[in-house]
């Protein structure tokens, strides 16, 4: 008896549900809407990103985060899926030369990603900058009338400065330098 009651009750709830007679707690209605149908939610991607740029390839990047992955990007700009197709524990002591760059956000915060590749491995993927790290041409840092690098000046930004800079800078001829490379925009 008890089990003819239960499916009743969610033959029942479903036929109601599916017929327009019952609103869902969860779904959002207008105030100003006297029917009460229910609006769509406006859903939030997960990831955003802007322009992939080809850049020039003569940095090489040893990992730096053991815990990182390098991902496949699909999907639009406005809807970036990141899926992980490398464990970068597993390539500790690769080398790695980068041949794209993109900013993606995250949870309302940018981030550099390079796509990288390796030669012996016949891996590569998208990874963020911060992950890696140059080993040549040695990175220089900013002192005196020399600015720093791209890498060592993106490192330093806090949050904040990302997401000026991911604002700012749109990877046209003005912010790349006579080799293709990225370089940071003056404040």
């Amino acid at each position: 008896m008890k089990k003819l009651i239960t499916m009743t009750l969610v033959v029942l709830g479903t036929s109601m549900i599916f017929s327009g007679a019952v609103v869902p707690a969860s779904a959002n209605t207008d105030p100003l809407n006297v029917a009460g149908t229910p609006t769509v939610e406006k859903i939030t991607p997960g990831y955003r990103r802007i322009e992939i740029w080809k850049i020039d390839s003569r940095y090489k990047y040893k990992v730096v985060n053991k815990h990182a992955k390098t991902y496949r990007i699909s999907g639009t700009k406005k809807q970036t899926k990141l899926k992980v197709n490398h464990y970068l524990k597993n390539y500790k002591k690769a080398t790695w030369t980068r041949k794209k760059i993109t900013q993606i956000k995250h949870k309302g915060k940018w981030m550099m990603y390079y796509y990288i590749t390796t030669k012996k491995h016949h891996a590569g993927g998208w990874v963020k900058l911060t992950d890696v790290r140059v080993v040549s041409p040695r990175p220089s840092k900013a002192h005196g009338h020399f600015q720093a690098d791209f890498d060592t000046w993106y490192r330093g930004l806090s949050q904040a400065g990302r997401n000026w800079y991911s604002r700012n800078v749109d990877g046209s001829a003005a912010s790349l330098n006579p080799k293709g490379e990225q370089v940071p925009a003056q404040f």
